[in-house]
């Protein structure tokens, strides 16, 4: 009676009960016990306590049947909150639990209140401990299982958590707290958002079930889980629906009516939220909670004036109370976008928002009260508000100025994501704070994690955007642009989008779209808060530009102006940037902007405007950079640009500061003044290793090698662990060339000696072992000692697999890092074996890189080359394809499956790969010179000119032709025998001469020099050069001279000896041919399709099968073998000849030698046809048509070969084929296919080549007589 005469404020009837009270005191203690638990249960502790302390001092332990004296005492103490009544609460309850030990018993009540003090203190593991004995006692004591459960949300172990409600649940799926703490789980840890949706319907179900009238309860879930939704239009549908069950519950309730307003201003509905606002302020006076919403409507309508007034009145109504944090955060928000524009006001008043937050959530228990407190969107709105205030890209390079404000945003962000480690915005916010703060691998790794869990957030692509720029990734910044836009289109009306798509164009030279884009951008700024302060709740409405991002904003339309070389608009546009930001932190960088601009009319006024900016300036080091630049660029003044630096000493005495000044004065060669300016820094910062390095490579550049190396040593012997100093020190003994010294210094690494704590070392020394095993390779490797080489990558890929293994905790992206070095190890061990003639081992590396990275472009190519070196085609196939999905444009995978296609006779498969990358890039010569060859292979060099043309087209005009295009179109002119014009385009070709196509155009010449007719070498043309070297080869006997290649040149020099046609000649080219054949060190290069062609050719020609008789072509020199083959020929010493030939035709086809190859088997088929053996002459003549389809000297043989056998229709047409690919100009082709077109009664056709071979040659009457004259009379007859 006494309580409900004081809730209705009736003194009189207060006063009346008291004194029956104190009448009755010590009659009923069972009485006063249930009267003091009845006014602790109504929220009067103080009260409860002065009954229960009446009973106590009666009756120490009384007890009834339902609770005990001392119990209820103990749990007033607790829910009392202040310290020493905290202390007394335990007393309690260990004197309750000791009563029932000697019972065999465990008291329920007590146990529960001794766990919640326990978890007060922090003591978990006491508390779980107790916890588990009331389990066990009382298994269906559904209370207890709930404690644990927050207890272990709140300690994080969310696995154990979401085990214990699962057994509640099982137990009873309606359970309403087990419901609230699993949907807590899925929003806090997992955030997903869908998923908790449903649950929050099956709970609102369950509360109508069991709690029905519980209003406080439908409210407080429907504020936890709206200000936990990250914003879901789900989630804020279904706890709208819990919201407003709580309205109707307690009508008149201001709170309530606010939490509705509130859930409506989250979904963007700012007009709605006010109207309800308005009405909950009418329906209390005396809550808050309404006012604050309705000053935050205000804002959002951008009427600043009001929102003051309104938060002034708020303010002198909590002068006496605890500050509000949300009050406080709207007040700031005030300052800083009211016209005043306080930046330093504002960040005061966040400040103490954040102060009050943090005591809001000081003592809350876990559970849903806890994240009320919390209230998620606030803390995101004021880590928004920190980071409109501060920079929003990393600092200059080389200062380490924290950003104050960005540092406060990660420490409010820290606090979100420590207690709802699953929210995404605080995740992707945290991520934009250590952008700023410089650390962009971390940033990048969080974007990635945030889009991982959430891949349809556009801010996400637009942060990753930005960070992407900054390190100059334009098209991964434009990949991420045109994501963002693809999630919502709404996107192109941001300023931010806007801003980063422009610096993506004006990056990329698009400078009139970037203007375009830029003005958007500003435009959208201009028009102010507009339609993103009217959906300020909804995502987009946050992108809105910092005041660095607005000073960048100008910046580069100035830019896009200069370099559209206008620019009275570029001045015009820093002019505007320079007023408008004149008392902000940012002016400095406007300045140097402003100072750029002048430079380039009045150098003196631009020096000036640098020198006025202030030392106290975040770009007062940047302005100094400038300045130095131009004294350096535009005066030429070498002193001047070190004493700017001089000047940033003299005003900053700091180790950025010298080191500035050492890397100036080792830019104007002045090592020995660097070297003291990184010695006085590495004294203001003895542990700093990168100075210790700096200051050893610049003694190094010196040339005083024995005095960095004395300085290494001193260094390493002072902490022998500074591996950077071991390694710069190990590698200068290795240039030096002292091997077994930097081998030696590795080795004595501390890493190195400790061989028993492998496993348990840090990341950083197992990287370091890493490294040095990696340098002794390449020490071996540079020694050819290619054993040694292979035992260190042996070592070395032991050491990264162990460190990939010890990494399998950290982020993906650390763990692909390593696994990619991992890779790139056994690639290199592959290489090796390779080197060694260990193919087998080399296929077993190569396939472990692939398997530690897929798409390792180096092995899966090794891989392919290797597999078509011993003949697996398939596999070589299979790897080309799946590096060309890797990277479409891998020219050597497609010239690879080009080659294979042409030897399966998929010729247009071959002809398409080609163009692809033709079609890309028309200059692409290396391509054009492989699409030329197989042109000619394929008998198609009438498709040549076309690709030329387009080249050609690609010129400009007035340009020189590339000596790639020369020497491809003098291929063509040569395979079509016209041997002037190509001698013509070679010879303009070979220069430069170290350039690429320098040497191939030369050896072309020096070819056609010593076959000026494309003739075959070993015929007699009946010249007479016995006694007289002719000019062509005093001409090649000159150019040979200037051939690098060892292997080529003695080639070239072997057959122009041959060429002489002299007996004493003759035999030194033999001699030459045997020194060469048996030189391992003269070897013809390998092409990437060698070792194939016959199983090709025989696939193609009968669908399968392998050459019996094949041999592998790396071990047999073709071109040696082909030139003794010609010189026995010509020294009439035919059945050697013979037997060397035989090898060659065993040998597999490699197309790095095709011109050899070709001529083995032409000189072979004429050695048949002279024995009468024509069968065995077609065999080879098919197989040198088969590998060259254009080879016309073949063409001609198989026509002499029918010709023979007196089969003239067919001789006619293979004569035909020939004389077509010499483009109808040689007189001897056509000579014979006149002769044989009479001989098989075809005289027209016989007398049209008879006048075309007279119209080139009119001096060769021998074709007038004996074939035009006999065809006329035939005719005639």
């Amino acid at each position: 009676m006494a309580v409900i005469f004081r809730r209705n404020k009736d003194t009189e009837g207060e006063n009346q009960v008291n004194q029956r009270l104190g009448e009755d005191r010590g009659v009923n203690m069972g009485a006063w016990l249930q009267a003091g638990c009845l006014l602790w249960h109504a929220g009067d502790a103080t009260r409860a306590r002065d009954v229960i302390n009446k009973v106590l001092d009666s009756e120490m332990e009384y007890r009834d049947e339902y609770t005990s004296v001392q119990l209820i005492r103990g749990w007033i103490d607790l829910t009392a909150g202040r310290g020493a009544y905290l202390e007394k609460c335990v007393t309690m309850f260990d004197k309750v639990l000791q009563a029932e030990q000697e019972s065999d018993l465990l008291d329920i009540d007590a146990s529960m209140g001794k766990i919640a003090y326990l978890e007060r203190k922090s003591q978990f593991f006491p508390a779980q401990d107790l916890q588990n004995k009331v389990m066990v006692k009382y298994p269906q004591f559904t209370p207890v299982y709930i404690s644990k459960a927050k207890q272990l949300m709140k300690s994080e172990d969310w696995e154990q958590a979401t085990e214990v409600l699962g057994r509640v649940l099982a137990k009873d799926d309606k359970n309403v707290e087990a419901l609230i703490l699993t949907i807590l789980h899925i929003l806090v840890k997992e955030a997903k958002y869908t998923v908790a949706a449903q649950h929050i319907s099956t709970l609102r179900e369950a509360l109508m079930m069991r709690e029905p009238r519980n209003g406080q309860l439908f409210h407080t879930c429907a504020q936890c889980f709206a200000r936990l939704s990250g914003g879901s239009a789900a989630i804020l549908t279904v706890t709208a629906q819990l919201a407003e069950h709580a309205v109707q519950m307690r009508p008149n309730s201001a709170e309530y009516q606010a939490t509705v307003a509130s859930l409506l201003l989250l979904n963007g509905d700012v007009k709605s939220a006010h109207a309800v606002f308005k009405k909950a302020t009418a329906a209390s006076e005396d809550s808050i909670t309404p006012m604050l919403g309705l000053i935050k409507c205000t804002i959002i309508a951008g009427k600043f004036k009001e929102a003051s007034e309104q938060i002034n009145f708020l303010q002198e109504i909590q002068s006496n109370g605890p500050r509000n944090a949300e009050l406080l955060y709207l007040h700031a928000m005030v300052l800083w976008g009211g016209p005043e524009r306080s930046q330093e006001k504002s960040i005061e008043k966040l400040d103490q928002a954040v102060e009050a937050h943090k005591a809001d959530i000081a003592l809350q228990p876990a559970g849903a009260e806890l994240y009320v407190k919390l209230n998620p969107p606030l803390i995101i709105d004021i880590a928004r508000e920190y980071m409109q205030q501060c920079r929003t890209e990393p600092p200059e390079p080389g200062t380490n100025r924290t950003d104050p404000n960005a540092e406060k945003a990660r420490r409010v962000l820290e606090v979100l994501i420590r207690n709802v480690p699953g929210h995404t915005e605080a995740k992707l916010l945290a991520s934009k704070v250590a952008f700023i703060g410089g650390e962009t691998n971390k940033a990048a790794a969080m974007i990635t994690d945030c889009l991982r869990q959430d891949n349809s957030n556009p801010e996400a692509y637009l942060l990753q955007a930005q960070i992407c720029q900054y390190l100059n990734q334009n098209s991964n910044a434009k990949q991420a642009l045109e994501q963002a836009l693809a999630l919502d289109f709404d996107v192109k009306d941001m300023p931010l989008y806007n801003l980063l798509k422009g610096t993506n164009q004006l990056r990329t030279q698009e400078y009139d779209a970037a203007l375009a884009t830029l003005q958007i951008a500003m435009k959208k700024v201009t028009e102010g808060s507009g339609a993103a302060a009217a959906n300020s709740n909804s995502k987009l409405a946050r992108f809105t530009l910092g005041v660095q991002d607005h000073v960048s904003l100008y910046l580069h339309i100035a830019q896009c102006y200069l370099k559209l070389k206008q620019n009275k608009e570029a001045k015009d546009t820093i002019d505007q940037a320079s007023a408008a930001f004149l008392n902000t932190t940012q002016f400095g960088r406007v300045s140097i902007a402003r100072a750029m601009i002048v430079s380039l009319t009045d150098v003196d006024a631009a020096l000036e405007i640098l020198r006025s900016v202030a030392p106290e300036s975040e770009f007062y080091i940047a302005a100094k950079a400038r300045m130095a630049n131009i004294y350096l660029t535009q005066r030429h003044n070498r002193r001047m640009f070190a004493r700017c630096f001089e000047e940033l000493v003299e005003s900053f005495p700091s180790v950025q500061s010298l080191i500035h000044l050492g890397e100036a004065y080792s830019s104007i060669q002045e090592p020995e003044k660097a070297i003291l300016a990184f010695e006085k820094a590495r004294a203001l910062d003895p542990n700093n290793t990168d100075l210790a390095v700096r200051i050893g490579r610049t003694l190094a550049t010196t040339h005083d090698y024995t005095r960095a190396q004395r300085y290494y040593k001193e260094a390493i012997t002072g902490d022998p662990t500074l591996f950077s100093l071991r390694q710069d020190l190990a590698i200068l003994q290795w240039r030096l060339g002292e091997r077994d010294k930097a081998i030696a210094t590795l080795t004595e690494s501390p890493v190195m000696k400790n061989t028993k704590n492998v496993q348990t070392e840090d990341i950083d020394q197992s990287i370091e072992r890493v490294n040095i095993a990696l340098i002794m390779f390449k020490i071996h490797r540079s020694a050819n000692k290619l054993t040694q080489a292979s035992e260190a990558l042996i070592q070395a890929r032991v050491y990264q697999n162990t460190l990939v293994a010890r990494l399998r905790n950290e982020t993906q992206d650390v763990v692909e890092q390593q696994r990619k070095i991992a890779a790139s190890i056994c690639f290199e061990l592959g290489e090796t074996y390779l080197k060694l003639n260990q193919p087998d081992k080399a296929v077993t590396c190569y396939n472990e890189a692939l398997k530690l990275e897929e798409t390792n472009e180096k092995a899966m190519l090794a891989l392919a080359k290797l597999y078509l070196s011993r003949g697996e085609v398939d596999g070589c196939e299979q790897q080309c394809n799946g590096l060309i999905r890797v990277n479409p444009s891998c020219e050597d995978a497609i010239m690879i499956l080009a080659d294979i296609s042409f030897r399966r006779n998929r010729l247009d498969d071959a002809a398409h790969h080609f163009s692809q990358l033709l079609d890309k890039d028309p200059n692409n010569f290396s391509v054009m010179v492989q699409y030329v060859q197989l042109l000619k292979r394929s008998g198609k060099l009438a498709d040549a000119p076309a690709v030329f043309a387009k080249a050609e087209a690609s010129m400009r005009p007035g340009q020189k032709p590339d000596p790639g295009l020369l020497y491809c179109k003098g291929l063509h002119e040569r395979f079509t025998n016209n041997s002037a014009e190509a001698l013509k385009l070679f010879n303009q070709g070979r220069y430069p001469k170290d350039g690429p196509f320098g040497e191939k155009c030369l050896i072309a010449m020096i070819e056609i020099f010593i076959l000026p007719d494309n003739e075959n070498l070993w015929e007699d043309t009946g010249s007479d050069i016995k006694d007289n070297v002719t000019e062509n080869l005093r001409n090649a006997e000159s150019l040979i001279k200037e051939v690098k290649d060892p292997f080529r040149r003695a080639m070239l020099e072997g057959y122009w000896l041959v060429a002489h046609k002299k007996k004493d000649t003759l035999e030194r080219a033999l001699q030459k041919f045997y020194e060469i054949s048996n030189d391992e060190s003269l070897k013809p290069e390998n092409s990437t399709s060698d070792a194939t062609a016959d199983q090709l050719a025989s696939q193609s020609a009968s669908g399968g099968g392998d050459d019996e008789g094949a041999t592998d072509s790396s071990r047999v020199n073709v071109p040696a073998l082909v030139g003794l083959a010609i010189t026995l020929q010509m020294m009439k010493q035919t059945p050697k000849a013979r037997n060397f030939l035989k090898r060659v035709s065993k040998a597999n086809y490699n197309p790095a030698v095709d011109d050899d190859h070709e001529r083995g088997w032409l000189l072979l088929a004429d050695i048949y046809i002279q024995n009468g053996k024509y069968d065995l002459a077609l065999d080879v003549l098919k197989r040198a048509t088969q590998a060259n389809k254009s080879c016309s000297r073949a063409w001609e043989y198989m026509g002499l070969v029918y010709e023979k056998e007196q089969s003239f229709k067919d001789a006619a047409d293979y004569y035909e084929k020939a004389w077509k690919l010499l483009n109808e100009r040689d007189a001897a082709i056509g000579f014979k296919l006149a002769f044989n077109f009479l001989k098989a009664k075809k005289m027209i056709p016989a007398i049209d080549v008879c006048h075309k071979v007279l119209a080139v040659h009119p001096n060769y009457p021998k074709i007038q007589k004996e074939v035009l004259e006999r065809a006329r009379l035939s005719l005639k007859q």
